[in-house]
């Protein structure tokens, strides 16, 4: 036994299912159409009135397909021109290119390489307090002298 899988008539993908090994191809799903009483359709041949209602495909599915697709027509023809064709390239996603990007998970920055970056941007932040304190001290330092010198002016007149 080997996987194949049930498709609907849009060529989207349902269920897997099992195949002999000797399977290979699509094959169609049919169900035979009732009446309102529940009763097969005859038609005028005798033969039951039936619709395709999906399909089974025995072709290898490529790995990495997103909501995958089987262009049932397309393998069709290309199987009348060439018996020999390679039918899983007729799967492919069945979400465009920005809806798959959309599913994948954003990458998580490492925890550790966070926390050293912020622990780098605390101690610049604290250098650069260190160093306006610094430049306050001074600044103040300053005027006091200026304060000092020009109380010590006003006192000696």
């Amino acid at each position: 036994m080997k996987e194949a899988f049930i498709i609907d008539l849009q060529g989207k993908y349902i269920e897997p299912t099992l195949v002999m090994e000797s399977v290979a191809g699509v094959f169609d799903i049919v169900e035979t159409v009732t009446s309102v009483d529940g009763q097969a359709q005859q038609p005028k041949s005798n033969q039951p009135n039936t619709k395709v209602t999906g399909y089974t495909v025995a072709i290898p599915m490529p790995e990495g397909l997103y909501e995958p697709q089987f262009d049932v027509a397309g393998y069709r023809a290309a199987i009348k021109l060439d018996p020999t064709t390679n039918g899983s390239e007729f799967w492919k996603n069945g979400l465009t290119q920005a809806e798959i990007e959309a599913l994948k998970p954003k990458l998580q920055p490492n925890p550790i390489e966070t926390l050293g970056q912020q622990l780098v941007a605390r101690e610049l932040e604290v250098m650069e307090l260190r160093n306006q304190n610094a430049s306050q001290g001074a600044a103040l330092v300053a005027l006091e002298l200026r304060l000092l010198n020009l109380e010590g002016v006003g006192t000696n007149v």
